[in-house]
């Protein structure tokens, strides 16, 4: 796989899925390896939103770091 004009490549730590999550039955963490890249997806690779929507998902409980 090659990168083309206009890719973006974004790489976060493990943290980025230590998120914690309000739901009927309690906080629970998340456990849907998919979310991370969900926001990615609708941030349109900007890690000021990616973080904030991370943080509007849940309680960041770990490190959280991430490069473009």
């Amino acid at each position: 796989l090659m990168l083309a004009p206009g890719d973006l490549l974004i790489l976060a730590s493990d943290g980025r899925d230590d998120i914690l999550l309000s739901g009927a039955s309690g906080k629970v963490y998340n456990e849907d390896e998919s979310l991370f890249c969900r926001l990615v997806e609708r941030s349109d690779g900007s890690l000021r939103s990616i973080f904030a929507s991370v943080e509007s998902a849940g309680e960041v409980t770990d490190d959280f770091s991430a490069v473009s």
